[in-house]
Parts: structure tokens; sequence; C-alpha cells
């Protein structure tokens, strides 16, 4: 019996949940080697020539593969573990885990839908802080998504008796500052913490997989926003910001480049100029609501200068470029001749 061949068996029983024994033989085993299998407690003889595998050396086999880096093929195992046992409150929680290892949100969700509506209002503040931070990077089911809409910062903060950490003040620092949105402090936070810990329980890692999605999440809708917008694919950028705002995610950056976006597309549809509103501007967010394109462009450019941010790599000021040079177009040109 070898490394390669108990391999071999670990993967045939996620296609089968019974093999016979020439199966296991034609895997390279031996009658002597299925006895010590069993022994082992890797498989159970549930009758006369018809093995299944142990569902605790399944999940551990899934495990060593996540040990290993091999994120893709340990979800395999857990939720083959799962569909073998799918009231294990442990594999359910490390399928929650591993989904968001892949980036499975449908299978995420399932699971913590199940254990929302399972257990006791103990676990609540936990169950709901997930949906929340799900909820930057995917889709919720329309009655979860209610519940967020309408969520508070009290929601998801940990009760005074709270036994299952010893941290609870450090905790719920981190979810003041989930709360307000500040994903990339509470990550260096936790990931500061949990590297000078002994113990770190699934309750943490959870988050943390949780807080990397969304800030791997932010950087490649970054990059792909950038893109769109040196390829003139504003239509494209409107979908992608609308539906972020209809969840509620939008950041500060991201509602400015809705808004020019938006303004873009309706003087060029239009072939009339953008008109100011009247008020007065004070800060950059206000000059923008009051069309002051120009008066936001300096601002913005001096704004850019004291960090040494370059020009042509920041969206909001190319946006701001175009839409200043499209509203001079349309000022100097007849608007039937353009666009």
């Amino acid at each position: 019996m070898n490394a390669e061949n108990t391999k071999k068996l670990y993967y045939k029983f996620l296609e089968n949940s019974d093999l016979t024994t020439s199966e296991i033989l034609s895997l390279g085993f031996t009658s002597k080697d299925i006895t010590s299998l069993v022994d082992k407690q890797i498989i159970t003889r549930v009758k006369r020539g018809t093995y299944q595998i142990n569902i605790n050396s399944l999940f551990s086999y899934g495990k060593q593969l996540i040990y290993q880096k091999q994120y893709f093929e340990a979800f395999k195992f857990i939720k083959k573990c799962y569909e073998l046992n799918p009231d294990n409150l442990n594999i359910k929680k490390q399928l929650i885990i591993s989904s968001l290892d892949i980036r499975d949100y449908n299978t995420c969700i399932k699971c913590l839908q199940e254990l929302f509506l399972k257990n006791s209002a103990y676990y609540t503040p936990d169950y709901l802080m997930y949906f929340y931070l799900l909820n930057y990077v995917v889709e919720l089911p329309e009655e979860i998504q209610n519940i967020i809409n309408n969520l508070k910062r009290e929601d998801i903060l940990l009760k005074e008796d709270d036994d299952r950490y010893s941290d609870l003040k450090f905790q719920n620092r981190i979810r003041n500052l989930i709360y307000l949105k500040q994903f990339q402090v509470a990550s260096s936070l936790l990931n500061n913490y949990l590297s000078n810990t002994n113990y770190i329980n699934v309750y943490d890692v959870i988050l943390r997989c949780l807080l990397n999605n969304i800030l791997d999440e932010n950087r490649r809708l970054s990059e792909e926003i950038f893109n769109l917008v040196n390829n003139k694919e504003y239509e494209q950028i409107k979908i992608i910001l609308k539906s972020k705002e209809l969840r509620g995610v939008l950041n500060s950056s991201e509602e400015i480049i809705l808004q020019l976006v938006e303004e873009i597309l309706t003087v060029k549809e239009s072939r009339k100029p953008s008109v100011p509103l009247s008020g007065v501007g004070v800060d950059f967010k206000e000059l923008i609501k009051l069309r002051e394109y120009e008066l936001a462009y300096q601002m913005h450019k001096k704004y850019l200068a004291t960090k040494d941010y370059g020009e042509d790599n920041n969206v909001i000021h190319i946006l701001l470029k175009e839409l200043i040079s499209i509203n001079k177009t349309l000022k100097e040109n007849d608007p039937q001749t353009i666009f």
C-alpha cells in the first residue's frame, strides 16, 4: 500500500459512495491492504464485498490538501463530506472556508443560510457579519439582502457573555472597522493578531478569508474599471457600478466615478453640454454634484500633485478630462456633427 494508491482510492470515492472489493483491488491494493485500510478506519465494510469511505478519513484528506494549498482539490473532498453528512457543523464550517478559498460564493451562501436558520441567536452576530461582507463581493439572495440593508452596527457586535472568544474587546474593534467599511485596516489588524496567537478559531479564519476576498475583489475591479475607462466603455462601467449601488456597497471613489460616467453618457446622448447647478461647492465631491467639472478638475490636479500620483493612472482624473473635452466640443461645434 503506497501513497499513490491511497490517493486513487480517495478520488474513486468522490465518484462513488460504495466500492466493491474488485474495484479497490483494481487500484493496486491487495486483500491484505484492504484489511489494513479497514483497521486504520480509512474505509468501512458495509456488507460482504462492499466498502464505504470513512467520512473522518475523507475530511482529513481534504484538510491535508488545504495545507498543501491545493484549494480546488480540497474543496471537492470537503464538499463530498458535506454531501455525506450535511448536518455536521465542523464539516459545514470547513466547507464555508473552502468555498471562500475558491470563490464559490453560492456554496458559501447556502451553508451560511443553513447555519443562520438552524443555530441559536448566540451565533447571529457572526452570520450577519459574514453576509454583510459577502455583500461586497456577490449578490445575496433577496431575503438576506433585505436583512443586510437594515443592518445596524450593534447587530454584528459580540455580546459580553460570548465565551467563544477570550478577546471580545479586540473582536468588536475589528467588527466596528468592518461596519465602517475600513476593510484594509481590519484585515491588517486581524492578520497581525493571528500571526501572534497560539490558537486560531474557525470564526477568525472565515473572517480572514472574507476580508482577503473583498480586498482582492476591490483590486480586480479597480483594474477592470481602469481598462474600461481607457477603452471608453462607459455603459459597461455604469452597469457594474449600478449593481454595487443597488447593494449599497459603493465606496466614495466609485460614487464619483459613477456620477461622471452617467454624465458623460447623458451629454453624449442629448448632445447638450453639462449645465452647472446653483450652489457653492466647497470640496471636491460638492463640485462634482454641482457639475462644476473644470473647478473639480483643477482641484483634483493639485491634489494628485501633492501626493505625487500620476494623472494618467487615475480614473477620476481621466473621466473629468474626458467630460470637459466633450463639453468643450459640444459648445464649439454643431452637436449634430459630432459623436
